[in-house]
Protein backbone atom coordinates (compact mmCIF):
# COMPACT_ATOMS: atom_id res chain seq x y z
CA UNK A 1 0.00 0.00 0.00
CA UNK A 2 1.50 3.33 -1.02
CA UNK A 3 1.30 6.48 1.07
CA UNK A 4 -1.25 7.86 -1.43
CA UNK A 5 -3.64 4.94 -0.88
CA UNK A 6 -3.38 4.70 2.91
CA UNK A 7 -6.62 5.74 4.56
CA UNK A 8 -6.36 8.53 7.10
CA UNK A 9 -7.92 7.77 10.42
CA UNK A 10 -10.52 10.12 11.87
CA UNK A 11 -8.08 10.69 14.76
CA UNK A 12 -5.37 11.89 12.37
CA UNK A 13 -7.76 14.26 10.61
CA UNK A 14 -8.96 15.74 13.91
CA UNK A 15 -5.47 16.10 15.45
CA UNK A 16 -3.70 17.91 12.63
CA UNK A 17 -4.33 20.50 10.00
CA UNK A 18 -5.86 19.12 6.85
CA UNK A 19 -3.35 19.07 4.00
CA UNK A 20 -4.24 20.64 0.67
CA UNK A 21 -2.76 20.97 -2.82
CA UNK A 22 -4.02 24.00 -4.76
CA UNK A 23 -4.11 23.51 -8.54
CA UNK A 24 -4.95 26.55 -10.66
CA UNK A 25 -3.21 27.97 -13.71
CA UNK A 26 -3.91 31.57 -12.64
CA UNK A 27 -1.05 32.34 -10.25
CA UNK A 28 -2.98 35.11 -8.45
CA UNK A 29 -5.89 32.75 -7.65
CA UNK A 30 -3.48 29.98 -6.66
CA UNK A 31 -1.52 32.24 -4.29
CA UNK A 32 -4.57 33.97 -2.79
CA UNK A 33 -6.32 30.64 -2.22
CA UNK A 34 -3.24 29.16 -0.54
CA UNK A 35 -2.90 32.21 1.73
CA UNK A 36 -6.61 32.07 2.61
CA UNK A 37 -6.38 28.37 3.48
CA UNK A 38 -3.27 28.88 5.59
CA UNK A 39 -5.00 31.65 7.56
CA UNK A 40 -7.84 29.22 8.22
CA UNK A 41 -5.55 26.52 9.64
CA UNK A 42 -5.01 24.32 6.59
CA UNK A 43 -1.57 23.01 5.61
CA UNK A 44 -0.95 23.87 1.94
CA UNK A 45 1.60 21.26 0.85
CA UNK A 46 1.84 22.24 -2.81
CA UNK A 47 0.67 24.49 -5.61
CA UNK A 48 0.27 23.35 -9.19
CA UNK A 49 -0.44 25.13 -12.48
CA UNK A 50 -1.56 22.08 -14.45
CA UNK A 51 -3.29 18.76 -14.01
CA UNK A 52 0.01 16.94 -14.45
CA UNK A 53 1.61 18.93 -11.63
CA UNK A 54 -1.42 18.40 -9.40
CA UNK A 55 -1.21 14.63 -9.83
CA UNK A 56 2.56 14.62 -9.17
CA UNK A 57 2.15 16.71 -6.01
CA UNK A 58 -0.76 14.60 -4.77
CA UNK A 59 1.20 11.38 -5.23
CA UNK A 60 4.24 12.92 -3.50
CA UNK A 61 2.45 14.52 -0.53
CA UNK A 62 -0.75 12.43 -0.12
CA UNK A 63 -2.87 15.47 0.77
CA UNK A 64 -6.33 15.19 2.26
CA UNK A 65 -7.71 17.42 -0.51
CA UNK A 66 -6.71 18.69 -3.93
CA UNK A 67 -8.45 21.87 -5.04
CA UNK A 68 -8.56 21.33 -8.80
CA UNK A 69 -9.29 24.02 -11.36
CA UNK A 70 -11.38 22.39 -14.06
CA UNK A 71 -9.86 24.33 -16.97
CA UNK A 72 -6.05 24.27 -17.06
CA UNK A 73 -3.57 23.96 -19.93
CA UNK A 74 -2.25 20.50 -20.73
CA UNK A 75 -4.04 17.91 -18.65
CA UNK A 76 -7.15 19.64 -17.39
CA UNK A 77 -8.84 19.19 -14.05
CA UNK A 78 -11.30 16.53 -15.19
CA UNK A 79 -8.60 14.20 -16.53
CA UNK A 80 -6.36 14.86 -13.51
CA UNK A 81 -9.25 14.10 -11.15
CA UNK A 82 -9.91 10.78 -12.88
CA UNK A 83 -6.22 9.93 -12.58
CA UNK A 84 -6.17 10.80 -8.87
CA UNK A 85 -9.27 8.68 -8.28
CA UNK A 86 -7.28 5.72 -9.63
CA UNK A 87 -3.87 6.48 -8.12
CA UNK A 88 -4.74 8.24 -4.85
CA UNK A 89 -8.31 7.21 -4.00
CA UNK A 90 -8.17 8.56 -0.42
CA UNK A 91 -7.41 12.10 -1.56
CA UNK A 92 -10.58 14.10 -2.04
CA UNK A 93 -10.78 16.43 -5.02
CA UNK A 94 -12.82 19.62 -4.99
CA UNK A 95 -13.36 21.12 -8.42
CA UNK A 96 -12.93 24.87 -8.87
CA UNK A 97 -14.21 26.97 -11.75
CA UNK A 98 -15.80 30.19 -12.86
CA UNK A 99 -18.01 27.98 -15.03
CA UNK A 100 -21.59 27.49 -13.97
CA UNK A 101 -22.30 24.97 -16.74
CA UNK A 102 -23.98 22.02 -15.02
CA UNK A 103 -22.73 19.60 -17.71
CA UNK A 104 -19.08 20.52 -17.10
CA UNK A 105 -19.51 20.31 -13.32
CA UNK A 106 -21.23 16.93 -13.74
CA UNK A 107 -18.20 15.69 -15.74
CA UNK A 108 -15.92 16.75 -12.89
CA UNK A 109 -18.08 14.94 -10.33
CA UNK A 110 -18.26 11.87 -12.59
CA UNK A 111 -14.45 11.88 -12.82
CA UNK A 112 -14.30 11.55 -9.04
CA UNK A 113 -14.52 15.03 -7.52
CA UNK A 114 -16.22 15.06 -4.13
CA UNK A 115 -17.66 18.52 -4.75
CA UNK A 116 -17.34 21.72 -6.75
CA UNK A 117 -16.92 25.33 -5.65
CA UNK A 118 -17.68 28.28 -7.91
CA UNK A 119 -14.63 30.59 -7.85
CA UNK A 120 -16.90 33.62 -7.51
CA UNK A 121 -17.98 32.25 -4.09
CA UNK A 122 -14.71 30.54 -3.20
CA UNK A 123 -13.97 32.30 0.06
CA UNK A 124 -17.52 31.94 1.31
CA UNK A 125 -17.76 28.21 0.61
CA UNK A 126 -14.27 26.74 0.55
CA UNK A 127 -13.58 26.05 4.25
CA UNK A 128 -16.97 24.40 4.82
CA UNK A 129 -16.65 22.36 1.61
CA UNK A 130 -13.20 21.04 2.52
CA UNK A 131 -14.33 20.17 6.03
CA UNK A 132 -17.43 18.41 4.70
CA UNK A 133 -15.67 16.31 2.05
CA UNK A 134 -12.96 15.19 4.47
CA UNK A 135 -15.62 13.90 6.87
CA UNK A 136 -17.10 11.73 4.12
CA UNK A 137 -16.03 8.16 3.64
CA UNK A 138 -15.18 7.13 0.09
CA UNK A 139 -16.14 3.72 -1.30
CA UNK A 140 -13.24 1.28 -1.11
CA UNK A 141 -11.62 1.27 -4.55
CA UNK A 142 -9.84 -1.97 -3.69
CA UNK A 143 -12.95 -4.06 -3.17
CA UNK A 144 -13.63 -6.76 -5.79
CA UNK A 145 -16.07 -5.52 -8.39
CA UNK A 146 -15.39 -1.86 -7.57
CA UNK A 147 -13.20 -0.14 -10.12
CA UNK A 148 -12.98 2.97 -7.99
CA UNK A 149 -15.13 4.79 -10.52
CA UNK A 150 -18.08 5.00 -8.15
CA UNK A 151 -18.23 8.69 -7.28
CA UNK A 152 -21.01 8.53 -4.74
CA UNK A 153 -19.85 9.50 -1.29
CA UNK A 154 -21.12 7.99 1.89
CA UNK A 155 -21.54 10.33 4.85
CA UNK A 156 -20.37 9.06 8.20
Amino acid sequence: MTEATKPRSEETIEQGALSVVVADDVKMIQTATAAFLTRHGFNVVGMASSGEEAVQLALKHSPDVVLMDIDMPGMGGIAATAMLREQAPRTRVVGLSFCDDDAIIAKMIAAGAADHVFKGDIYGELVATIQRVTRQRLPDAGMPGNSGANTSLISD
